[in-house]
């Protein structure tokens, strides 16, 4: 929870002196603490959250015991009270202020899919692969339609390991090209609200020789670019 919070004032101190921070992790669990610091300059924060996995995990029902298969429930208000609470209010999110994208649906617990009734906005990776510039820009409306601040999160396991074997944690035989997953941070990233950019999961030894990487940061790079934000 340390590292949370101290996320959460680096943010915080960032949005207030008017910049976008790039925050480069770690795992997941860092956009807590990115969601709570932009909550402290902006109460009108949302969330779009590109990943491969839902992190509707709390600690009944964790597998790993890892906190970042839980930030979504946590956002939402279920969970540990020291995670939940990083921000002073519970939920720290309501859910007309979040999307999430490109995760695998049949990783679900039973136990979490109550979850999945609270209106937020939810396209497993299965159709964002049908329609990747599509879904992106539903999501997107979602969140703008009540979020004036927006944090944008990309796990790179949203992307087929196969394509980009980066993640952590790999995941392979699902989830998107990552050109596929560009064209969703692309889209996300255009968003006028842009406060925040998380970039979670990329493990670089998995990449000796770095065209891994190369080929990753021109992704992120090419989402970012200033024409496609229309600033």
């Amino acid at each position: 929870m340390q590292a949370c919070r101290d996320v959460a004032g680096a943010t915080s101190r960032a949005v207030a002196a008017g910049r976008i921070p790039v925050l480069v992790g770690g795992d997941c669990s860092i956009t807590a603490g990115a969601v709570a610091g932009c909550l402290a300059q902006r109460p009108d924060t949302g969330l779009l959250y590109l990943d491969g996995d839902a992190d509707l995990r709390t600690p009944q029902t964790t597998i790993a015991g890892n906190f970042d298969g839980m930030v979504i429930a946590a956002l939402l208000g279920e969970g540990d009270p020291g995670y939940t609470g990083l921000a002073g209010t519970m939920p720290m999110l309501p859910p007309e202020r979040l999307a999430i994208l490109g995760y695998d649906d049949g990783d679900i617990d039973p136990r979490e899919r109550h979850l999945l009734g609270l209106p937020f906005s939810h396209a497993d990776g299965t159709r964002v692969a049908a329609d990747p510039a599509g879904t992106a820009a539903a999501a997107r409306a979602h969140v703008e339609a009540s979020a004036g601040a927006i944090v944008v999160h990309f796990d790179v396991d949203a992307v087929d390991s196969a394509d980009l074997p980066l993640a952590n944690y790999p995941h392979h035989g699902k989830g998107l090209t990552f050109d596929a997953a560009i064209t969703v941070l692309r889209e996300l990233c255009a968003t006028p609200a842009l406060t925040a950019l998380v970039l979670t999961e990329v493990n670089p030894t998995h990449d000796p020789g770095g065209q891994l990487l190369d080929r990753y940061l021109d992704g992120v790079a090419t989402a970012l670019a200033e024409p496609a934000r229309g600033r």
